[in-house]
């Protein structure tokens, strides 16, 4: 359990516009206070586990601060892909040798149906490039969202006609 506050746990707020001007003109500051923040926080703990920005191919500023983050903190870093039949292998390469503490990757929300295909092939281009698949995960469609029958509750509702359908994930 933590104990520490929130301040403490997200000690720098930043909006996008600020994050740029911290990554780019205030980089030594920023970077310091990244420190200090981390230091209180990983006092008496055998890990810290820091969720990075998505979109590290479109997002300059996500790049930017996962790339400073990682590098400022020298910390062991995870790349958590989600799966997609037309992967950008090397693109994905390409941002992994960035990482100087890479300690490898997880293929996330692969159909069952390709899981096998997945583990054969993309393991071994991902590792002949020198990146460690540490796993692969199936897509469960039941952790994308509420259930009807779950909704119905939360809602007080009731089931008029098929209630064979309580199980069905609401997608819109």
């Amino acid at each position: 359990e933590l104990t520490e506050s929130n301040k403490l746990l997200c000690p720098i707020r930043l909006s996008q516009h600020e994050l740029w001007r911290n990554l780019t003109d205030e980089v030594t500051d920023f970077t310091q206070r990244l420190k200090q923040s981390y230091r209180k926080i990983s006092r008496s703990k055998d890990f810290v586990i820091m969720e990075g920005l998505g979109n590290l191919d479109v997002d300059k500023v996500s790049t930017l601060t996962c790339y400073t983050v990682a590098d400022a903190l020298e910390a062991r870093v995870i790349i958590v892909l989600r799966y997609s039949p037309t992967l950008d292998i090397s693109k994905i390469v390409q941002i992994s040798k960035k990482f100087e503490h890479l300690l490898g990757l997880i293929i996330n929300f692969v159909p069952m149906s390709r899981i096998e295909t997945v583990t054969q092939k993309l393991t071994a281009v991902f590792e002949k490039a020198g990146i460690k698949v540490l796993g692969i995960l199936p897509e469960v469609r039941g952790l994308l969202g509420v259930s009807v029958g779950a909704l119905a509750e939360i809602l007080g509702g009731e089931f008029l006609t098929s209630p064979e359908g309580t199980d069905d994930i609401v997608e819109n």
